[in-house]
């Protein structure tokens, strides 16, 4: 298990807070040493118009592996399709990289079924 290097906080006083989005993105890359790059824009059911500056976060924006914009949804985890972050992830980085997401999504306390997960 690698160590998770935090982000400087996006909030200082008067207590540290992180946002959310820099929270998944250790999801993706939880420090400097795992060479993961995911680039990839996609809609979730949400989405309306204006790209990145929908109002109603369906944009869903990682640069970088960083988590710009948006919220996540099933859609963006990975439903099986060809469009999601697991998909990215194992496009791009390998079986590997997509094991470690899914293995950090799991701990949570998150829902899913199987079929959300195939490729």
């Amino acid at each position: 298990m690698e160590e998770i290097e935090l982000p400087l906080p996006a909030i200082i006083k008067p207590v540290k807070l992180w946002t959310g989005k820099q929270l998944v993105s250790l999801l993706v890359r939880p420090n400097k040493d795992v060479k993961v790059s995911v680039n990839t824009d996609l809609c979730e059911r949400s989405y309306k118009t204006n790209g990145p500056l929908c109002k109603d976060e369906g944009y869903v924006m990682f640069r970088n592996s960083e988590h710009v914009c948006g919220s996540l949804a099933k859609k963006t985890l990975g439903n099986g399709s060809k469009s999601g972050l697991l998909y990215a992830l194992m496009q791009v980085d390998g079986p590997k990289e997509a094991s470690r997401y899914v293995h950090y999504l799991t701990k949570g306390d998150y829902s899913s079924a199987l079929s959300d997960g195939l490729i």
